[in-house]
């Protein structure tokens, strides 16, 4: 499995920015990327979507980082995609749409796909916030 950035980080090079355009930005790439996430595609239960964090620090007079960053432990799966096992039982219950894991539970699913795709949401919300202050 590929490793997902912990970190991504926006480099902006103007000796001309200041603090609150630093915490302007860290705003905007935390809503971006929490934009992404849509009901279905990367949000059940909210916590990964209110885990995901953006800040910014000054390394030199040149050269600020704004980086974004979620605590949750699935998170580089959801982003990135993961391999899995066909024909791996996973106990647990439907209810309506939504799988909800049970250990020791006697019913469950069967694994079909081998690979589940990445939604890449991190990148996408760093790129549209890149694109915002072109």
């Amino acid at each position: 499995m590929g490793e997902i950035k912990d970190f991504v980080n926006l480099y902006i090079q103007d000796s001309g920015m200041i603090e609150e355009k630093l915490s302007e930005i860290a705003m905007n790439l935390t809503a971006n990327i929490q934009n992404q996430l849509k009901p279905g595609h990367g949000v059940i239960t909210h916590h990964m979507h209110d885990s995901i964090q953006s800040d910014f620090k000054k390394t030199g007079n040149l050269t600020a980082i704004v980086e974004a960053y979620s605590e949750e432990e699935y998170t580089p799966w959801v982003n990135d995609g993961h391999a899995q096992q066909p024909g791996r039982f996973i106990p647990g219950e439907w209810n309506g749409n939504r799988f909800i894991y049970k250990p020791g539970a006697k019913t469950g699913m069967v694994l079909k796909k081998s690979y589940v795709k990445g939604l890449h949401f991190m990148e996408a919300g760093l790129n549209k916030t890149v694109a915002m202050y072109r």
